[in-house]
Parts: C-alpha cells; sequence; structure tokens
C-alpha cells in the first residue's frame, strides 16, 4: 500500500491522472490511515473502506473488517441504503466470528431502522449465523427459513440452509437449497462443495445419486477450490472415500 502511494505521488503534480492508478492510491491510503498522503486521503470514500472490509472477510481478517466497517459506518451518509445494509452485514459477520455479542446487538438495531425487505432478510441471517455458530440449530433453521421466504435465490441463505441440513444428515432437503445456490454461481468452490457434500450424503443413506454428475464436480472442485484458507478438494475426496471404508487412503488424502 505504501509503495502503491509513492507511485501516485508521482503523478499529483501531472495535469492527469489516469483513473486506474488513482483508483488504487486512494484504496491504499485507505488502508494505510493516517500514514496516507493528505491529498489521497481526502479522496476517500466509504466505498473504498467498504471494499476493503469485504477483502478482510474473504481472507478472515475478521477484525480488521470490522474496524473498517466502523470507519465507513462513520461516513454512511454518503452511501446508499445497499451499501448501508451491505457494510451492516459484514460488521455482524465479523462480529459473530470474534463472538462479540454487543457488536451484533448494535448491527442489529441499526438494521431494524431500515425499512427494508433486504435489511429483514440480513437481520433473520446474522441471527441465524449467530445461531448455528454457537450451536443452536433449531433457531439457525428458524431464521435461516425466514431470510428465505424473503429472498429464495440467496446464494448465501441458501448454502446456510444446505449446509444445516447435512449437519441433520436431511440431504434431500440439503440438495435443493444446494442446487439453487450453486446455479448462481457454478465456479464458487463453497457452493460447489456443499452441493457435492449433498450428493456424498445421499449416496451413503443408499439413495439414488448421478455419479457422473459426482465425478464431473469433483473435477470442478480440484478446479476451482483453492479458495484463500480452504482445502475443499480433499477434505471432500476423504469424506467420499470414509464412506467407502477406504480409511488409508482418506487419511493419505488429507495428509497432502
Amino acid at each position: 500500500n505504501t509503495i502503491i502511494c509513492q507511485i501516485a505521488d508521482e503523478y499529483k503534480n501531472d495535469e492527469a491522472v489516469r483513473i486506474p492508478v488513482l483508483e488504487s492510491a486512494v484504496i491504499a491510503a485507505a488502508a494505510l490511515g493516517d500514514r496516507a498522503p493528505s491529498y489521497l486521503s481526502a479522496l476517500i470514500l466509504p466505498s473504498h473502506l467498504l471494499r476493503i472490509a469485504r477483502d478482510c472477510y474473504d481472507r478472515k481478517r475478521w477484525r480488521d473488517c470490522l474496524d473498517f466497517c466502523k470507519r465507513a459506518f462513520l461516513l454512511q451518509r454518503r452511501m446508499t441504503t445497499e451499501g448501508q445494509i451491505e457494510l451492516l452485514r459484514l460488521w455482524g459477520l465479523s462480529a459473530i466470528r470474534l463472538s462479540e455479542q454487543n457488536e451484533l446487538h448494535f448491527v442489529n438495531l441499526e438494521l431494524a431502522k431500515h425499512a427494508s425487505r433486504v435489511a429483514e432478510r440480513v437481520s433473520h441471517f446474522l441471527k441465524g449465523f449467530d445461531a448455528r455458530v454457537r450451536g443452536y440449530l433449531d433457531e439457525a433453521e428458524k431464521r435461516f427459513t425466514l431470510a428465505w421466504r424473503i429472498s429464495p435465490n440467496n446464494q448465501h441463505v441458501n448454502r446456510e440452509l444446505a449446509s444445516l441440513y447435512c449437519k441433520q444428515r436431511r440431504y434431500t432437503e440439503a440438495e435443493a437449497h444446494a442446487r439453487s445456490a450453486y446455479k448462481l454461481a457454478p465456479t464458487n468452490p463453497f457452493l460447489i462443495d456443499i452441493l457435492l457434500e449433498t450428493i456424498i450424503g445421499k449416496q451413503s443413506q443408499g439413495l439414488e445419486v448421478d455419479h457422473e454428475e459426482r465425478t464431473e464436480l469433483f473435477r470442478e472442485l480440484r478446479k476451482y477450490g483453492d479458495a484463500p484458507g480452504s482445502a475443499h478438494y480433499q477434505i471432500r475426496t476423504a469424506q467420499h472415500l470414509v464412506k467407502q471404508k477406504d480409511y488409508p487412503e482418506a487419511l493419505k488424502c488429507l495428509a497432502q
């Protein structure tokens, strides 16, 4: 980030600065905070902070995500309603990951101020996610179902319902939600993984599955399953081997 700001500094006395350079420099300045050049800091928008917060969450830097959400919240009047709700969603998710109930309570109070079905869905989702993380699966199902009724095509809601039903070995119900999510983003490793988990689960219960589809999903997971901090392909392959009682190969797979 410091280097990006230095590169932009070389442009600042020019008559024109290329937009990609300026945009990258402003995002870098937002990440640097007080260490950034003042002329770049003046250009920081809440959308820049939200973008960094989302990246931090994806990288499991939940404390940083929460901090950037708080910075963006101070500028919320310059954000669209959709941006404010997304900000609160990321804030709430980070609070849950960090087990900070006071932060989550604040987020839900702020969401309640929005007369919006989207805000209502996000609030139900956060409450469901919090319940699921803390092991209250019945409450999680209730909240996720309420979120799903508001937005039945939302991939995050469908993935959480599919994952929840898999934990309860309700694989047929899980499959319906996993497929809905997968159709929306067929290259997302998390969605490929949950669909594959439902199929393996159904097979373990002696239910009919499409073996060619299962094989293709393994190929896709191997291709796209390199999300940061994940090992979807190895874990799901090991699970499949365990179902076949091939324990040595399962252990070998996990050791790779």
